[in-house]
């Protein structure tokens, strides 16, 4: 939440990182639900005017970055840095993306993406749950579409995978598993057929 004592009006809230005007968000409080806080609970009338949410580009490089949240000052006084936060982009468990879900043959699903552990070149494994029936396979094939940032864990972390589909409703899970044990589910998709 952000709020000036100026005005009982939204405010703008800008969110850099590594200071970088050209990727910064710039948001108008007022543009989110309330959530829970100190805030909420001083101001509980006006909060829904007071909270906001953000983006940026993400950055998939492996250095460390500076996020910086500042409230921006309406009338008497200064811009308030709200937050400094600093942090590696993308380190530990594994992620990815589901590029294609392919159900034009009744009988099975077939899907492909691809899924990268930040922390190795080396390919993890995909998990593709219908229900209880699964496919497991590596993402190790090779995809031209990976974004730049990844270059250097290699091109080979692509993945195609086919399950068996049964008539009705099909619900759908896509997960991926480093060699640590860490994992994320990509993607869950409920899908009719027939």
């Amino acid at each position: 939440m952000a709020r000036d004592p100026d005005t009982p009006g939204p405010i703008s809230v800008t969110v850099t990182r590594d200071g970088d005007t050209a990727h910064a968000a710039r948001v108008v409080a007022g543009s989110a639900p309330p959530a829970a806080s100190s805030i909420y609970t001083l101001f509980p009338v006006d909060s829904a005017a007071h909270s906001f949410e953000a983006f940026i580009p993400a950055v998939y490089d492996g250095q460390s970055h500076e996020v910086v949240v500042t409230a921006e000052n309406v009338g008497g006084g200064t811009n308030v840095e709200l937050t400094r936060q600093t942090g590696s982009s993308w380190k530990g468990s594994p992620f990815g993306e589901v590029l294609r879900w392919d159900a034009s043959d009744p009988q099975r699903l077939r899907l492909s993406g691809w899924a990268i552990d930040p922390d190795s070149s080396a390919p993890v494994t995909v998990t593709v749950d219908n229900e209880g029936t699964t496919a497991v396979v590596a993402a190790d094939l090779p995809r031209d579409d990976l974004p730049a940032a990844f270059a250097s864990l290699g091109r080979n972390h692509g993945f195609e995978a086919t399950v068996p589909l049964k008539g009705g409703l099909n619900i759908v899970c896509v997960t991926v598993r480093d060699t640590a044990g860490q994992g994320n589910v990509l993607d869950c998709s409920a899908i009719i057929n027939g």
